[in-house]
């Protein structure tokens, strides 16, 4: 493959998804007038023509642009995460693609506005007061734990809808789908007695990952239900997810992550630079700590033992995803360090079992799954 220094203005490096491939492939794409060239890992090179590619843009923060178009009866997809690459599409569009990129930085523009103006809204109903009574600590990590415990549930569920608003045009959400009552169900018996109102989001995204929103908004996509075997696998990872509401590690992530000087800007108004897209960054590319991992790892197996959810699902979709990470490990693991040594504590807790039969959750799921192909 071309090096990346080599790489002219029309051509970039990105991840491939072909139809029924759960997780990308690097390959080197070039743009050329009227023509998108995929030069695939085979040798082969696949060209589709720029009238029949859409250009949107992806991923939780938006910051990935997609590529999407038919080929003989099956999607395919090109994801481009380098942002020098994009800069270089947009300094000097494509012959094909110039209404294309003119009308993703607009959609950009006004993403933008969307942001600036729900964190503005989050100042003036949370983060004001608490840097005005925040100024009595002496160490930030303090007021990030002592701010994260004077937000109410109502103050995190609002600021959750906030941010999901903001994010939502940028997910392709599935509605109607057969896997949403099953996903709901699932949701229920693990967030039972929450003080929590849970949403449940399907997205037609071929990451293996899901994810929640502080407030209680879990969006699972399509690449994690396909890779599961089982609901019982699926239901592992969204108690896991679940407990990182319960427990606030999001939300006390974000907080701490804000940091001292970040919390000062929003307080005295101060809006100008890049301020605003980096706070929302943080939260989407926000890593948990070992201890916020062990915390969702055990409570989210006790609440599936309390669901009468037979854990062992949670086991072994960690331990699927373990073994087909490589070194481009899925979006899931990415985010979620220390696994093998997760996966020995979770075996453990597992053999405590002994013989605790569980009741078979009862989705057709070889179906279920079929139907995100459609």
């Amino acid at each position: 493959m071309r090096s990346t220094a080599s790489l002219t203005a029309h051509s970039f490096v990105g991840q491939c998804f072909s139809p029924g491939q759960a997780t990308g492939q690097d390959v080197l794409v070039e743009l050329v007038p009227g023509s998108l060239v995929v030069c695939l890992p085979d040798g082969q090179r696949l060209t589709a023509p720029l009238s029949e590619v859409q250009l949107s843009r992806g991923g939780f923060n938006a910051q990935q642009w997609q590529f999407s178009w038919r080929h003989e009866g099956g999607q395919w997809m090109i994801a481009l995460s380098d942002l020098n690459a994009q800069q270089r599409l947009r300094s000097k569009p494509p012959v094909g693609l110039e209404k294309q990129l003119a009308a993703l930085s607009k959609v950009q523009r006004k993403a933008n506005w969307v942001v600036r103006i729900g964190w503005s809204v989050l100042v003036l109903v949370i983060l004001t007061p608490l840097i005005l009574l925040g100024l009595l600590w002496w160490q930030a990590d303090r007021i990030a734990s002592w701010a994260t415990d004077r937000i109410t549930v109502e103050q995190e569920a609002a600021l959750g809808q906030a941010v999901f608003e903001a994010q939502k045009s940028h997910l392709r959400l599935i509605e109607q789908s057969p896997l949403q009552a099953p996903l709901e169900e699932m949701g229920q018996r693990l967030t039972k007695g929450s003080a929590y109102r849970y949403q449940w989001y399907l997205t037609d995204d071929p990451a293996i990952n899901a994810f929640a929103i502080p407030g209680g908004i879990v969006v699972v996509n399509s690449g994690l239900v396909k890779a599961s075997s089982s609901p019982e696998e699926l239901a592992g990872v969204l108690a896991h997810e679940v407990q990182h509401v319960e427990q606030r590690h999001s939300l006390k992530g974000m907080v701490q992550n804000l940091g001292l000087a970040a919390i000062a800007h929003f307080a005295l108004g101060d809006y100008s630079g890049s301020l605003p897209a980096q706070m929302a960054t943080e939260l989407a590319d926000l890593k948990f700590s070992r201890d916020h991992e062990r915390d969702a790892d055990n409570k989210g197996f006790d609440t599936l033992l309390k669901a009468d959810i037979n854990p062992q699902g949670m086991v072994s979709m960690f331990e699927k995803l373990d073994q087909a990470s490589g070194s481009a490990p899925p979006a899931l693991l990415s985010s979620h360090p220390d696994t093998q040594e997760r996966i020995a504590h979770l075996r453990s807790r597992l053999a405590g079992l002994q013989a605790r039969k569980f009741t078979p959750l009862p989705y057709p799921w070889p179906k279920l799954k079929q139907s995100l192909a459609k």
